[in-house]
């Protein structure tokens, strides 16, 4: 080319740097309840990387960044007060270069319930009781369900015996129609086996030998076998060699509803036996199965205070109601509520107080043994007093006669005269009574005098 002028060549290296390797991101704990925290792990960290947790809105920090340490590496949220959704951005430490993690998680988190607490009486007397009353609302209502997706199998040789079990939470079961009972089970001779649920409500049996001891027909896994009284067949139903999965009728006969069953919390097991004189020998496995009370989304609620706090006792569609009887100890007590949710989230009421003061005590003093007279002296009624939760106390005369210094309450009964009668003789009978203490009953007891008469003297005649 014309005028053109010979140049050097150069190579020049360029470095593409990878970016970051995407990783695995989980909430320890998924659901919360308003107040708490949680952590977000992201597995298999890089040495040499940081990594950033984020709220996906904006991808806007969450703490510190994190290094890779070759592991598990955990960010905490924080308190949270709302759902919130999560990023991870990696960062390559030597090269900067950075990639915001595949994986979103989002942790829900769920309103606290609501509780009120009230007494009444406010005020009472030792020995007797208040009665709390906590009234709930808000929070989450749903139904309270379990599985377990252990795989338990029998030996192979009748009689055989397998149990699962589930835990559920507190909550009530209002009908046995809101009972669904799910399992995915094997056993090649279906007439062979019983199955049995025993729970905090009682034991039944779901199904016994089902088609009689003769039916070969197979339970087989490919689909659920599901338990309810409101809908479905007859179990086994009608097939020429397996059980079909699907939904079938059960009684639930044997276990109890609200009242008589106060709280479906505690252990709920299956029970899958096979007979011992079937001689086919046939190993019976239960791959998982669930249960669900629909109606088990009552609130729980416990009385906080000093003794003595009675049974609780529920009312209300979800147990909105709850009340305990509390027989406390004099002086003042305070109490607590705290109720609980489907989802266990829970709060505690304001603080409310019972009074409890002393019973009245009395003491007349006496007896006064004094001599019939023209012109009687004053008795000083000494010796009398009152106590416990009364601070005074009136006299009165019940029979005999005569008077009294003063008839009204007073601090001091034992400052009161009583003058007998002109003249009179025999027994005088006396009251102290007490005032009422507050939420207490007045209390009395009688004082005698004993006036004697004076002796006569007869004049004999010489």
């Amino acid at each position: 080319m014309a005028n053109s002028c010979p140049g050097s060549t150069f190579n020049v290296d360029v470095t593409v740097n990878a970016e970051p390797a995407d990783k695995t991101v989980s909430a320890v704990k998924p659901s919360l309840c308003v107040g708490e925290l949680t952590q977000i792990q992201l597995s298999s960290s890089v040495s040499g990387f940081t990594y950033q947790l984020r709220n996906d809105a904006g991808n806007v920090n969450v703490g510190s960044p994190v290094l890779g340490t070759g592991g598990t590496i955990n960010f905490s949220t924080g308190v949270l007060s709302s759902t919130t959704t999560y990023n991870v951005l990696a960062t390559n430490n030597t090269s900067g270069c950075y990639a915001e993690m595949s994986t979103l998680v989002t942790v829900s988190v769920n309103p606290l319930p609501s509780v009120s607490l009230i007494r009444s009486p406010t005020t009472i007397c030792e020995g007797s009781s208040s009665l709390l009353t906590a009234t709930n609302s808000g929070g989450t209502a749903g139904p309270v369900s379990g599985s377990n997706n252990t795989t338990y199998s029998g030996n192979g040789n009748d009689p055989q015996t397998i149990n699962s079990s589930i835990t559920l939470p507190n909550g009530i079961l209002s009908s046995l129609s809101d009972i669904t009972l799910t399992m995915n089970a094997t056993h090649t001779w279906a007439g062979d086996v019983k199955a049995t649920l025993t729970s905090p409500c009682g034991t039944t049996t779901i199904f016994d030998r089902p088609g009689g001891s003769n039916n070969g027909n197979d339970f087989i896994s490919s689909g659920d076998y599901v338990f309810t009284t409101t809908s479905g067949n007859t179990f086994p139903g009608s097939s020429s060699s397996t059980i079909p999965t699907g939904t079938y009728k059960a009684t639930f006969a044997g276990i109890s509803v609200a009242p008589a069953c106060s709280s479906i919390g505690g252990t709920w097991t299956l029970t899958l036996s096979t007979t011992s004189s079937s001689g086919h020998d046939r190993t019976i496995t239960l791959n998982n199965w669930s249960i669900s009370i629909s109606s088990g989304s009552g609130y729980t609620t416990v009385f906080n205070g000093p003794t003595t706090i009675g049974s609780t006792s529920y009312s209300g569609t979800g147990n909105t109601t709850a009340t305990a009887n509390v027989t406390p100890a004099v002086g003042t007590n305070n109490y607590t509520a705290t109720t609980t949710d489907a989802l266990g989230c829970s709060n505690t009421s304001s603080s409310v107080s019972v009074t409890v003061n002393q019973a009245a005590t009395v003491t007349t003093g006496g007896p006064d043994n004094v001599c019939q007279s023209a012109s009687p002296s004053a008795i000083t009624l000494t010796g009398s007093s009152v106590g416990g939760g009364a601070t005074t106390g009136a006299w009165s005369i019940v029979s005999g006669g005569g008077s009294l210094s003063s008839t009204i309450q007073t601090a001091n009964p034992a400052t009161v005269t009583y003058t007998p009668a002109a003249n009179y003789s025999g027994t005088v009978t006396l009251r102290l009574t007490t005032n009422t203490p507050s939420g207490c009953s007045a209390v009395n007891d009688t004082r005698t005098v004993n006036v004697s008469a004076l002796p006569t003297v007869t004049r004999r005649g010489n």
